[in-house]
């Protein structure tokens, strides 16, 4: 196991790609820096300046360089003798047209071989939902979007689809058909409902949405890490990078996201082999990471929170408490007002942990 002593964080996008990388490594190794830690270099959203809206976990993202200028980067950390720690992503990918999976579902509906792949709920109470998966992107009402001309029957190379600004989805194959009248192709509203989506004014997610997002934000769609078939198809360039030599070790994104991230973190374990994995995860002051979890630690964010405290007067505490007490007027404690606060958050993407009483980590 290569265990860095001390890492330093590349933020790659396509302003700071591989062959940038690569010229940095003397200057890095002479700081004493013992591991590149990368943000995510998986093919992302176009223009992506963070990684982490992910359209094809086996593919390296063409907008930071080649295969042979990520091959040339890690031959050189190599010969400097410097570790990479990366950043992977399993909770969740883009919502997007360059999503390759999910537009497959939208093609086949739940004949898709992916259709369980994202957490969605097929089967909403809402009956204008149920089969379909809601897409939150619309700036304005279906409807008046419609009458505006806004949405688009568009057919290019791969087929018929509808679009929406720069938003491209494809139609249902099913939906190829003439429609009842007999005329080519029924009228775009219609066409609309025979969809496995469903667009929408944006603002309606925080009443309807029926898949999981990653917090609050919309164009990202959580993946079901759990499934044993999810975690082989999107772990697939990891694990050869990883017998490659050229990730030493791994940083998890999100941990607390996942459904099952014990059963998670024990797969990716047996992936990986004696690799050195950390994971992203928020500790309360009294919390520890599970001792049953195969990793070596979290990101320190814990740490950090102690070090902050050097740059705090605590003398001022009590000005402060005064201060806000004057402005605020809070009338509970506290331990009170956070429970109250809590119960009050309704995580509307969370319908199948919710379903199951499991604890909403989104």
């Amino acid at each position: 196991m290569v265990v860095p002593t001390a890492t330093y964080r590349l933020q790659f996008g396509p302003s700071f790609g591989f062959k940038d990388a690569e010229a940095l490594v003397p200057y890095l190794h002479a700081l004493g820096i013992s591991d590149i830690y990368a943000s995510p270099i998986f093919k992302a959203g176009k223009g992506s300046t963070h990684g982490y809206d992910v359209t094809n976990p086996n593919e390296l993202n063409p907008q930071l360089g080649s295969t042979e200028d990520f091959s040339a980067l890690t031959a050189r950390k190599s010969n400097y003798g410097m570790g990479w720690l990366q950043d992977v992503v399993p909770n969740h990918m883009a919502y997007s047209n360059d999503n390759p999976m999910l537009m497959d579902i939208f093609k086949n509906g739940r004949d898709s071989r992916y259709a369980d792949f994202f957490d969605v709920d097929w089967d909403h109470p809402d009956e204008s939902l149920r089969g379909k998966i809601l897409a939150p992107f619309l700036g304005k009402p279906c409807s008046e979007a419609l009458r505006n001309g806004e949405i688009q029957l568009e057919r290019s190379a791969s087929g018929w689809a509808i679009r929406y600004y720069d938003i491209s989805f494809p139609l249902a194959l099913s939906s190829y058909s003439h429609d009842e009248s007999g005329t080519d192709m029924p009228s775009l509203d219609s066409l609309l409902e025979r969809q496995f989506f469903k667009l929408c004014f944006w603002k309606r997610a925080n009443e309807s949405i029926n898949y999981r997002r990653f917090f609050y934000l919309n164009n990202f769609i959580a993946l079901k890490a759990e499934k044993p078939e999810v975690f082989s198809a999107t772990h697939g360039l990891i694990s050869e990078l990883i017998r490659q030599g050229a990730f030493t070790g791994l940083r998890v994104d999100h941990i607390d996201g996942l459904y099952d991230p014990a059963r998670y973190l024990a797969r990716l374990h047996r992936l990986t082999g004696d690799k050195y994995i950390i994971v992203e995860k928020i500790l309360d002051l009294d919390e520890f990471v599970p001792e049953e979890w195969p990793v070596q630690g979290t990101t320190g964010y814990d740490f950090c929170n102690h070090v902050n405290g050097i740059f705090v007067r605590q003398e001022n505490e009590q000005a402060f408490t005064d201060t806000y007490r004057a402005f605020a007027k809070p009338v509970e404690q506290y331990t009170e007002l956070l429970i109250e606060k809590k119960r009050a958050i309704d995580c509307r993407g969370c319908h199948r942990l919710r379903r199951l009483s499991h604890v909403c980590h989104c």
